[in-house]
């Protein structure tokens, strides 16, 4: 029997710094309205800014519920390779949009 385990970081991402866009970038930025002006848009993060999971932790499923890692409902993104199986909570993924992990000997890169 195969159970999925939970994905959790081991770190943290780095602090996000304010950042605005320069006008070249703003004035590539599709505008649905008229009228808006490009200054008073403000980027809320920036390429490269979210770190990446590199050295994830697993826990089984029932242990991640517990500790409230992940919620009943959650999505998850899995992932299987010979007999081995890893699950990604899309939370987690949120704030770090990718995970570098080896999955039963395969070196995979799971991304959201």
């Amino acid at each position: 029997m195969t159970a999925l385990a939970a994905c959790r970081s081991s770190g943290t991402a780095p602090p996000s710094q304010e950042a605005v866009p320069t006008i070249e970038a703003q004035s590539n930025v599709p505008l649905p309205i008229n009228g808006v002006d490009p200054q008073e848009i403000i980027a809320v993060s920036t390429s490269g800014e979210l770190a990446a999971i590199t050295e994830p932790e697993f826990m089984s499923i029932e242990e991640a519920l517990d500790r409230e890692v992940i919620k009943e409902n959650e999505q998850v993104i899995s992932f299987g390779h010979n007999g081995d199986w890893h699950a990604y909570a899309t939370l987690q993924l949120d704030r770090h949009e990718i995970v570098n992990d080896v999955v039963g000997g395969l070196p995979i890169a799971a991304t959201w």
